[in-house]
């Protein structure tokens, strides 16, 4: 029998941290047009993207770079007003439900 693969506690392993700094915000404001009354940040060594409050929304360059530029959909934004969170941490199984239940 193989021996176990040795388990590490993920409950603090979030994934890799961003790499983006406060220098880099410019170039990708200016990269991707973004106006400037739009508030940015990167994160601080020990925050991950997502861990923003329901005022924040962690959008990765990868988004950018495929085109998104839209708004927070009323009812997501509402959502996640309501029990105090950004609306990138919601999965995006919630999102297709919550944006089905929109249409509706």
């Amino acid at each position: 029998m193989a021996p176990l693969r040795q388990c590490r506690s993920c409950f603090f392993d979030d994934g890799p941290r961003s790499e983006i700094r406060e220098g880099d915000l410019a170039d990708i404001r200016r990269k991707y047009v973004i106006h400037p009354l739009v508030g940015m940040r990167s994160p601080s060594e020990f925050e991950c993207a997502p861990d923003g409050g329901a005022s924040e929304v962690a959008i990765y360059e990868a988004y950018l770079e495929a085109g998104f530029r839209g708004g927070i959909p009323f009812l997501i934004g509402e959502v996640s007003f309501f029990f105090g969170f950004c609306p990138s941490q919601l999965i995006s199984l919630t999102w297709r439900t919550l944006m089905a239940i929109q249409v509706l």
